[in-house]
């Protein structure tokens, strides 16, 4: 039993080594004026947390892929773009796609737009857009989170 906790201990040692965890890291961010939350205090808390979205496509022949994530006001949004391949035959089958990224991130419920025609039923939380130009305003006064530019 004892060589097993050993085992584990060192896995877990390893697997912080790896993910960088900064131990002058503060577990809160700083957002600029224009995107304090509601409470207006300027610090939220962070927590580390996945941001997945998932559709149901028609065909495998569909994908979907997180493009980048932003905070904008007191929301987080995570944009995806939806995408087909066109070549080929593909089964008439339904099928889950999905895409996702870990982030250190306020633990708020995100939007998730998706630039694409629907597909699949309504889901909370999820939006399908024609293009970025239906959100950019509300991007020109967030902040891009990942990818970090």
């Amino acid at each position: 039993m004892q060589k097993y906790v050993t085992t584990a201990l060192v896995a877990l040692s390893l697997c912080f080594a790896a993910c960088g965890g900064d131990k002058n890291e503060k577990p809160f961010i700083e957002l600029p004026p224009e995107n304090h939350p509601s409470d207006m205090s300027g610090t939220v808390e962070v927590t580390d947390r996945a941001y997945t979205i998932k559709l149901q496509a028609p065909t495998p022949a569909y994908a979907v892929k997180i493009e980048s994530v932003w905070v904008v006001g007191d929301e987080i949004w995570v944009i995806s773009k939806l995408s087909e391949k066109t070549s080929g035959m593909v089964a008439q089958v339904v099928t889950e796609i999905s895409d996702s990224v870990s982030l250190k991130l306020p633990d708020i419920s995100p939007v998730y737009y998706v630039i694409g025609k629907q597909i699949g039923p309504d889901q909370v939380g999820v939006k399908f857009i024609d293009s970025l130009s239906v959100i950019q305003e509300g991007m020109n006064t967030g902040e891009q989170v990942w990818p970090k530019k």
